[in-house]
Parts: structure tokens; sequence; C-alpha cells
């Protein structure tokens, strides 16, 4: 399937997902995109110095002019390490991005998945500031100064891809409850839905399950102040420290599987499940949205 066919399709499951409403944002937002190119993914010894060398090893015969002129970005980190990487930049003032994506993945059951969690990084992007000088984009809790220099503080990053992963997941889900594949087959892709929900972290999911609704609509928005207002800014930073301290302390899904039972592991998802209660206390008596 080729690139532009996965972002007509997912184009069209983000609208089914969110609803119409969203619809004209969803159109405005996914222009955005220059396009995702596919690569070559694979371990090399080859000397690589100039970008040429780079699109050379790793098969990429897209865009190669403008990669060379600078007009859209590369990373060497990205291609160096196989990984999926969404570039965001600016052109003549406006906000672009490209996505690169490996042609095979460790786990190449869960490639749509992964694939959604990128294009879904698109529909949330959008510029906030903007001057002659500076431009500073946003998506979900992360904004990220794409022209000019302004330091900016990225306190809530690690906790924007955990929330940001389990919105792909259920569109994931979605897509497989409406017979909507891409790469995957329908067999793989019920592996990877399993796979993914024996990971799911119950402080995450309690978070999720209770703020979903709102948080979809802030997080496409841009209104994520609202959003931390309405939980409780205290409450929410402490459970940002608690999404770091729990992934740190239990990185892989190995650790997580493996530590289930001990005392510690339960103490802090307890401790993590007071933080939210504590939240809904507060959504409760202070704030209506």
């Amino acid at each position: 399937m080729d690139s532009k066919t996965v972002i007509e399709i997912v184009k069209d499951v983000f609208k089914m997902f969110y609803g119409n409403k969203y619809d004209e944002l969803i159109d405005k937002r996914m222009m955005n995109l220059v396009d995702i190119i596919f690569y070559n993914n694979h371990t090399t010894t080859n000397k690589l110095e100039t970008i040429e060398d780079y699109l050379k090893e790793y098969d990429i015969k897209k865009y190669n002019l403008e990669i060379i002129e600078k007009k859209i970005p590369i990373s060497k980190y990205v291609l160096e390490t196989g990984q999926q990487g969404t570039m965001i930049y600016e052109n003549d003032d406006e906000l672009k991005m490209v996505i690169y994506f490996p042609k095979s993945t460790i786990n190449q059951y869960n490639y749509d998945c992964i694939l959604i969690h990128e294009l879904l990084h698109v529909i949330d992007e959008h510029i906030i500031y903007q001057d002659n000088d500076v431009i500073i984009s946003q998506g979900g809790f992360e904004r990220m100064c794409i022209k000019g220099e302004k330091k900016l503080d990225r306190n809530f990053e690690f906790l924007n891809e955990i929330i940001h992963q389990r919105i792909a997941e259920e569109i994931n889900e979605f897509m497989y409850d409406n017979n909507i594949l891409l790469i995957n087959t329908r067999e793989e892709k019920e592996k990877s839905i399993n796979e993914y929900k024996k990971d799911r972290c119950p402080v995450v999911e309690i978070f999720y399950d209770k703020y979903k609704d709102i948080l979809f609509s802030d997080k496409l928005n841009g209104n994520i102040e609202d959003f931390i207002k309405y939980v409780g800014e205290d409450y929410f930073i402490k459970f940002n420290e608690w999404i770091n301290h729990f992934y740190n302390s239990y990185p892989t899904p190995t650790d997580r599987l493996e530590n289930s039972n001990s005392e510690e592991y339960k103490k802090m998802i307890n401790d993590g499940i007071d933080i939210i209660n504590n939240m809904n206390d507060t959504k409760n008596s202070q704030f209506s949205h």
C-alpha cells in the first residue's frame, strides 16, 4: 500500500472515530503532512557522511532534492536506529510535517498501530503563537519552537506520549471492529490489540476512562490549560511525576509483568490511583466543562 493511500484511509478513520464535527479540523491538519517516507531499515557498517549517503543507504527515493536542499528535514538518528519519527518544521511560515517510517518493525503485527500513532501527531499539532521571528506549535501537552529561538519547558513529554499511544490503541481497535486494515492482516491486528491490552497500566486506564471524552476534545482543540485546570493542576503535576517514576522503575513490558505481584509495584499503583481519585474530587467540586 502506498503512502498516499495510507494517509487517506487513516484520515477517514479519524473522521469516523472523532465524529463529523471534527471533519474540517482534521482535513486542515492533515494538509500539513507532506508525506510518509518509508525507508529500508537495516544495520549497516558503512560510513555515512553526507545526506546523499543516507538516502542511498536507506533506499529513500522520494523528495531527495528537497531533503538535500534542506527544505524537508531528515533525522540521521531515526534512520540509524530503525525507528519511526515525525519531523515538525516550518516552510514559508507554515507548519509542515513529514513522517519517516521503517518498512519493517521488530513486532510487525503492531505496524498499523504504530502508523496510527504517528499520524495522530499530525492532527494534534498546530501553531499557537507566531510573529516575524518565532513560531511555536503545540501537540497535546507538548510545545515546541519550530522557528527562531525560544526555550520551552517540556515537562509533560513522556506523559503526552503515554496518553497519545493509548488513543492510538483505541483507534486501532476501532479499525479492527470496522474491518479496516492498512498493512497488517486481521489476525495480526488482533494479536497486536491483545498484546497492548496485557501491558496497560491500571492507573493510566482509570485516568483515560474518566477523562477521555474531554481529553479528545481539548487535545484536538489545543485547550490543554483548560483540561489541566479541569482535573486540578496540582494533581495533574503529581500524576505526571508518577508516570515518569513508574515507567523509569519498570521500563519494559517484561519488567512490569514480572513485578506486578510485588509489594513495591502494588504500592506504586495504589499511590497512582489515589492521585486520580483526588482529581475526581477536584473535577466534581470546582470545575465544570
